[in-house]
């Protein structure tokens, strides 16, 4: 067996269990798609199929990261968060990094944004809100193998954000 199939199997295995939808339960990492309409709620329990490709792609970005927490021994790392919205309905979530104070999400990309990308700027407010801090590094990690490029964007905490977040995701649960 070829090395990229025995990591794509790996990988569909560890992929089933990973954010498992429960009733009530959202993860920050797709807030951003529930707000904007993009997750209905008659497809919140429908299993996410990725082609090989895509799971690869996942591998990679999960060498980048790991790689890079590694780098900050000191840091805490997969800080987890808790917004209770509703006796019923909680956002949860890990935040990659506080490093100094400072939450870090860790992104990988194929080419740098010009601006941070929305879905991570949502998340990134849940963290915020749910460590009660203000400001946030999103650091997109280009994935190149000639050589390690990173691109930071400090994000403030947004309260009128998590007030459209809290409003849309109970909207959503109900």
């Amino acid at each position: 067996m070829k090395i990229e199939d025995r990591i794509i199997e790996k990988h569909k295995k560890e992929a089933a269990g990973y954010h498992q939808k429960t009733l009530g339960i959202y993860h920050a990492s797709s807030i951003y798609d529930i707000c904007e309409g993009k997750l209905k709620p008659e497809d919140f329990f429908k299993k996410e199929e990725h082609d090989d490709k895509t799971i690869f792609n996942f591998f990679i970005g999960k060498m980048y990261h790991d790689t890079i927490q590694k780098m900050y021994p000191k840091a805490k790392k997969e800080v987890e968060i808790k917004i209770e919205l509703s006796k019923e309905a909680k956002i949860i979530g890990r935040c990659d990094l506080v490093f100094g104070g400072q939450p870090v999400e860790l992104k990988t990309c194929s080419r740098f944004p010009v601006s941070p990308y929305d879905s991570h700027i949502y998340q990134v407010n849940c963290y915020l809100h749910g460590m009660g801090l203000k400001n946030a590094l999103i650091t997109y990690i280009l994935k190149d193998p000639q050589a390690i490029k990173t691109m930071n964007f400090e994000i403030g905490y947004d309260s009128n954000l998590h007030e459209h977040i809290s409003k849309k995701v109970l909207e959503f649960h109900e």
